[in-house]
């Protein structure tokens, strides 16, 4: 009990893992893709500011530049409103092309910086990603020239180039907050998920377990014997198709328990029988107190053959459904065979007051095992003669094809129930408690090695309609023990 409990913890604290762990992904993803959304943003939106404000701080600067080369010579000082306002560090990039000297101030230069001066004069404003002199994290950079005309831009004819430029460059890093700023934000909403599917987890593996822990005592009684288990069939889901077939498995366990403790007492009885009556009639032999001696020792002589037939059938049956028996390939002539089985069968059915008609197509000649073949006729006559009622008739008719051959046998009995067809030919099984229930098993599995198989359907009287099918030439064929019609 405490293994099965420990079964049981460790399937729930599985359940919970796997239910929690989605979650967990799921939140760390959630994590990596709004840092990675949020930058995303933050970045397109400061490259789309400092692109509409890198031109001004330009012409800015080309301003102060004009009056250090043209006027006054006073460098370029921008005051802190400037930066303030960009939000960004400013520097110079002179254009090594018109080779302008540096005019001075506070706005440091970039030197090294990487522009395509082609775009740079024709007024174009450029963005990428670079590392800012002094810094050791790249930055968002922006570019955008400086001009000594008064549009700060070239002439129509080309004839002036950007003087230099104005580079803005923010840090990437302060463009969004880091991935800890997120997952502290995120971490509630987290949390109180992992809650949810934990406790989810729990009562999904109190419901799986709990019919599971049903299963294991269920299994546990059967395997005392104790087959009328409780289990809820009635579930849509795969417990309850798991529930239908373990306690169907109980139901044919416990029929199959019957129908052997039924065989049991059948062949005890069958065996008794003759032995009582073998036993009685030596006793009076050997008291001499029997007027005809002959009869007894005819009644001896058939109960022996009687005992010799039940301990065959159930010799026949054990190696059948062990597969250990072998089978003859020979000749034989069906018509031959109907008739010797149909004679055979005679004797018994006369005693009965039942009338055997043989009838049908010329079968010919087929490749297989004359005498199983005639002892899968004889016990289907048997058992024809046992369920007609005195005074009727047992139809024996035969149909040929190319391929296969087909004999059948009809009586006018009760028939056979649609639903214990498939029953008949299970070894054991009697309808009415007399026979042992080995005749029909035993004609079955001897079709079935032989490629053939045995039907039950209804005859045209109303009774039973046993056939049997074979082949022309032998084949070995897997299949079940059972084909109904």
């Amino acid at each position: 009990m405490r293994h099965r409990r420990r079964a049981s913890f460790g399937l729930r604290l599985r359940l919970i893992t796997f239910v929690a762990l989605p979650v967990i992904a799921s939140g760390a993803l959630a994590l990596v893709l709004t840092t990675r959304t949020v930058t995303a943003y933050e970045r397109s939106a400061t490259e789309a500011t400092l692109r509409a404000q890198a031109p001004g701080v330009a012409r800015l600067f080309a301003k102060s530049a004009r009056r250090f080369f043209l006027e006054t010579g006073k460098p370029v000082l921008f005051s802190d409103d400037v930066t303030q306002v960009t939000a960004a560090d400013i520097f110079y990039v002179a254009n090594p092309a018109t080779r302008f000297p540096y005019p001075g101030g506070n706005v440091p230069v970039w030197d090294g910086l990487a522009l395509d001066w082609g775009a740079i004069d024709s007024g174009a404003t450029l963005s990428t990603v670079a590392t800012p002199p002094g810094a050791r994290q790249p930055a968002l950079v922006v570019a955008a020239g400086v001009f000594f005309t008064r549009d700060n831009r070239s002439t129509p004819t080309g004839e002036q180039d950007a003087i230099g430029a104005i580079v803005l460059a923010r840090p990437l890093s302060g463009l969004a907050p880091e991935q800890r700023f997120w997952a502290a934000r995120l971490a509630p909403a987290f949390e109180v998920g992992l809650a949810v599917a934990a406790v989810f987890g729990l009562l999904l593996g109190v419901r799986l377990t709990s019919p599971i822990r049903r299963l294991v005592v269920a299994a546990n009684a059967v395997a005392r014997g104790r087959f009328e288990v409780t289990l809820d069939r009635r579930r849509r889901d795969e417990l309850g198709v798991l529930n239908r077939a373990f306690a169907d498995m109980a139901d044919q366990l416990q029929a199959a328990r019957e129908h052997e403790r039924l065989f049991l007492m059948r062949v005890s009885h069958e065996l008794r029988t003759p032995l009582t009556s073998i036993q009685g009639h030596i006793g009076a032999l050997l008291d001499e107190i029997v007027d005809e001696p002959a009869t007894s020792f005819a009644i001896i002589e058939a109960e022996a053959r009687r005992l010799e037939r039940l301990i065959r059938d159930i010799l026949d049956l054990a190696k059948l459904e062990g597969r250990r028996f072998s089978l003859v390939s020979d000749d034989v002539d069906l018509d031959v065979l109907l008739d010797r089985g149909v004679a055979a069968a005679l004797g018994g059915a006369r005693k009965k007051g039942v009338e055997i008609q043989l009838a049908g197509d010329a079968l010919g000649v087929v490749v297989g095992d004359g005498d199983r073949i005639l002892q899968i006729l004889a016990n289907m006559l048997d058992n024809a003669v046992r369920w007609s009622p005195p005074h009727s008739v047992v139809r024996v008719s035969a149909s040929a094809g190319l391929r296969a051959v087909r004999f059948e046998v009809a009586d006018a009995g009760p028939g056979v129930p649609l639903n214990r067809r498939a029953d008949v030919f299970r070894p054991f099984y009697s309808e009415d408690a007399r026979g042992t229930g080995l005749g029909l098993a035993i004609a079955s599995e001897l079709a079935l090695a032989m490629g053939g198989r045995v039907t039950v359907g209804d005859a045209v009287e109303g009774g039973a309609l046993f056939g049997c099918e074979l082949p022309r030439e032998p084949v070995r064929q897997p299949g079940p023990l059972v084909t109904p019609v």
